[in-house]
């Protein structure tokens, strides 16, 4: 029993057409199984704490003039520059790395110390 010529390729088209239909189905399947690119979800890093104001705030305890005032902050500021080595009245380049930043601070930080133990000293109370 042979079948016609006809049937054949009737048969052999039907196949092809169900055969190229399977092949779009397991395409499409496959390409919804990728995943997009992931977006990093973790928050954005924190920006960095400013940096202290080496400004020191003080009042005349024993009611030291203006002028007076004025001369010691003069003499407590170059006191304060000579013991630290840090002149805050210097343009300094921008920190670039967080250990630059962090050294920088601590610059501060001692200048501030200094001042204030001058001022202290000269009987001014140091905020």
């Amino acid at each position: 029993m042979t079948m016609p010529l006809r049937d054949t390729v009737r048969t052999s088209k039907q196949f092809r057409t169900g055969l190229a239909l399977f092949a779009i189905a397991g395409l499409l399947s496959i390409s919804a199984c990728t995943t997009p690119p992931a977006h990093d979800a973790s928050p954005a890093p924190a920006p960095p704490p400013p940096l202290p104001s080496p400004h020191v705030v003080f009042e005349p305890i024993k009611g030291q003039s203006q002028a007076q005032q004025e001369r010691d902050r003069y003499e407590c500021f170059q006191w304060a520059v000579r013991k630290t080595g840090f002149d805050p009245s210097l343009p300094h380049n921008a920190p670039g790395t967080a250990y630059e930043e962090e050294r920088l601070a601590n610059r501060i930080q001692r200048f501030r110390r200094a001042m204030s133990a001058c001022l202290t000293g000269r009987n001014y109370r140091v905020e």
